[in-house]
């Protein structure tokens, strides 16, 4: 029994609280850097791509909290809309560029980096409700798939490696996936500038 739980604790701390939005970013990333698109349109990209999982700050309420929320309509194909359509807005009012299509790109890259997820121990296992709430059918891949949690491990392992790998690779390079947000080479820079 307390295998289990810590098992399930080191699932939903680890995979879905850090594997998972680094997974997303990366994809996501990735995606924009090989369409090459602008800057504005890569922060739309990346931000779609991981604003779904703004439920798993439920792991603040306990671990069934998180299980009994996470993967639940924040997961489904309406409010994927309406949170592209609420990033488009926002990035449209500050910058004056549709980045719609990026938007919408980034959540349906999303979700399906979560399909495999249904392998798993939370919500996802019940299955994830895209058509949420228009339909109660849920893609499930643990019922139709033998040894579902060997699987699990095995998909969401290999994502997390090539998403590690290629992030590493671009580090090498001196390209940096945060700096689309966040460039500190100016802070630096002030830092050097002051001493």
């Amino acid at each position: 029994m307390r295998q289990n739980r810590l098992g399930k604790l080191f699932e939903v701390v680890l995979f879905r609280n850090v594997v998972d939005p680094f997974s997303h970013y990366i994809v996501a990333y990735a995606a924009g850097r090989k369409a090459n698109v602008s800057l504005n349109k890569m922060r739309a990209l990346t931000l779609a791509a991981v604003i779904p999982d703004i439920d798993g700050f439920s792991i603040f309420m306990g671990i069934q909290a998180f299980h009994d929320i996470h993967g639940g309509p924040v997961h489904s194909f309406l409010i994927g809309i309406v949170l592209a359509l609420v990033i488009t807005l926002g990035i449209y009012i500050y910058s004056k560029e549709n980045v719609a299509l990026c938007a919408f790109s980034g959540v349906f890259l999303h979700f399906a980096l979560d399909v495999p997820n249904t392998l798993g121990y939370t919500r996802a296992t019940d299955g994830l409700f895209y058509f949420w709430p228009f339909s109660d059918f849920a893609i499930d891949l643990q019922n139709h798939v033998p040894d579902a949690a060997i699987w699990h491990i095995v998909v969401i392992s290999t994502i997390f490696i090539l998403c590690m790998v290629f992030f590493l690779l671009l580090v090498r390079k001196g390209e940096y996936a945060w700096r689309i947000w966040l460039d500190e080479r100016r802070f630096l820079k002030k830092k050097a500038q002051n001493k």
